[in-house]
Order: C-alpha cells, then structure tokens, then sequence
C-alpha cells in the first residue's frame, strides 16, 4: 500500500472507529492474540454490514484486506470507496479465480484478511453452515488462522434494513488464539470446516456473554 493510501486508510479507520465507539462502544476481547506481523486470514460469522469495520478497528495499525461480495461494487461511489480501503470483490456461487489470486495476493504480502465464510450475513444472529471455500484459501496460503466471534451488530444493522439503529445498540467481537493451518487441516476439508466453526461458535457465546453481562 502506498504512503498515500496507507494515510487514508488510517483516517476512515480513526473516522469509523470514533462513530462505532459513539454508537455501539464496542467490546474487545482478547486483541492480544492478533498477530502483530505476517499473514492472517481473520474468519467470523456474519450478521451485519457493521462487522468489518468493527473488526479492522480491532487490529492496531495494520491495514486489513476485506473479501466483499461483488455485488457490493456495483454503486460506483460505495464501490470507489471499499475498494480503496483493500476489499477484493468476489463473485458468489462459482470459482472466481481473480479473487482468490488477489487474496493470495494480499497475504503473500503479509496483510490480514477478512473472510466470512458463512458467505451471507445471518437472519436470526446464529452462526450458518460455512461455505467449503475458506478451506482453500487455507491450504493455498498457509496463513495463521484467527478465528473471531462476533454478536450485536445484527441488532444494531437487521439484514433487510437500510439504516443502521443509533440508540441503545453495543457490540462484543471475540478473538481466538491463531490456528495452525497444517494443523487445522490434517485431517481433511470436513474436519476443519467443522473446527473452526466449533472455534468460532464458542466465540460467538463468549461475545454474546460478554453483552450479557454488561446489560447486568
């Protein structure tokens, strides 16, 4: 990323993280277990438009790569804009080569990136089936593995509204210790979808856990 675009990222980080800490004061949990350095694929459940922001605002000064469905680049402006800030469009239910060579891309040159596997944002907040497709961006870029739990945003930003709640809305984010792929995949493509869902539901209550006791 170029001096330039490294500054501006900075400032719609600072700019996001200032209305999210206004609207929502989200819940950090265990941001120590973010590496500092190298390559991350980062892995959350989906309820919201509000889960990469709140999410990249965990991570320090490191610049995050996003996997954003393509669709969303469709509006010329909203599509300038997240691709300014390292999305990568992809196209839904088919292989699309141009991703996976840009996210390979992107980790080779040691960024986190951003993937939800679950492929669509969750109607009720639970965690969905994952889509088989993060388990190849595992083996192909042997990335430490992070697994994140995320709960509230879907509260604060229901699929199927156009505007984000305002009042009395928080969010929690739960990160997990980083996974080793090797490890995580030695026992074949179903066993590691299944771990790192079960990583990531655990998570997923300790977020909404932590919203819980707070409310108390």
């Amino acid at each position: 990323m170029s001096r330039v675009g490294m500054l501006w990222y900075r400032f719609c980080r600072f700019a996001a993280a200032s209305v999210l800490q206004l609207l929502y004061r989200p819940i950090r949990l265990h941001t120590d277990r973010i590496p500092l350095t190298g390559p991350v694929l980062l892995v959350a459940n989906h309820q919201s438009h509000l889960d990469p922001p709140a999410i990249s605002i965990c991570l320090n000064k490191r610049a995050c790569a996003f996997l954003a469905k393509e669709s969303l680049f469709k509006n010329r402006l909203f599509g300038w804009l997240i691709g300014s800030l390292n999305s990568i469009p992809i196209k839904r239910d088919t292989t699309d080569t141009a991703a996976m060579k840009a996210t390979l891309k992107a980790l080779a040159e040691g960024k986190p990136l951003l993937v939800f596997p679950e492929g669509s944002r969750s109607e009720d907040g639970q965690v969905q089936p994952f889509e088989r497709g993060v388990v190849l961006l595992i083996k192909r870029s042997e990335a430490l593995v992070v697994p994140i739990g995320i709960h509230g945003s879907g509260d604060a930003w229901p699929r199927g509204k156009s505007r984000p709640s305002i009042r009395g809305k928080r969010i929690a984010i739960a990160f997990g210790e980083p996974l080793n792929p090797e490890q995580l995949m030695q026992n074949g493509t179903d066993s590691a979808i299944e771990t790192l869902r079960d990583h990531i539901l655990a998570l997923h209550q300790e977020a909404i856990d932590a919203l819980e006791a707070h409310r108390r």
